[in-house]
């Protein structure tokens, strides 16, 4: 809950603090305040899943699925999928303003390498954030995801049927 708590500050924050820059700047956030109360409780490490289990669940906010990959040989960010299982992190969205399709993705703020661009293939596919806000997506149920950037449809999986501009000024692959 804390963490949750935590995740939905830090994008608040960020998204008051947006220039209009398509850089994306990530902000882990610390358990050390400086507190020295030892009787503060502590947020316990829910650590990995064992090998070879099921993922925990396919919520994106859910760290423990967008820090580790899933299914090796699983789809990237924008690859249209029916189950989690089919993606590289276990993860299989659905979001009206980009899709009509459910879709891989992960959450791009569960730490370090969880950026968009980590999974950025070289000579091919790139990614991207899109981050929501309630106001302008209420339909929405994550608030930030990665997606598939592009300069026309033709850069887009098999499914689309466009490449334009969602939350940002970049375009990204999208399906009306």
């Amino acid at each position: 809950m804390r963490r949750l708590f935590l995740m939905g500050v830090m994008a608040g924050m960020m998204t008051l603090g947006c220039s209009g820059t398509t850089t994306e700047k990530h902000v882990i956030p610390s358990t050390d305040n400086g507190n020295t109360n030892t009787d503060t409780p502590s947020v316990p490490d829910a650590g990995t899943p064992d090998e070879g289990s099921p993922p925990p669940t396919s919520d994106l906010s859910n760290c423990l699925l967008s820090q580790s990959i899933q299914n090796p040989g699983g789809k990237l960010h924008s690859e249209p999928c029916e189950s989690g299982d089919e993606c590289l992190y276990g993860l299989c969205h659905s979001s009206p303003a980009v899709a009509t399709f459910k879709f891989c993705t992960k959450n791009p703020y569960c730490g370090p390498g969880t950026e968009c661009g980590s999974d950025d293939v070289e000579e091919g596919p790139k990614f991207k954030i899109q981050l929501f806000n309630k106001n302008s997506y209420p339909d929405e149920t994550a608030m930030e995801i990665c997606t598939q950037l592009c300069a026309s449809v033709d850069d887009c999986p098999a499914g689309y049927t466009g490449c334009a501009s969602v939350t940002g000024v970049v375009k990204v692959c999208v399906a009306e």
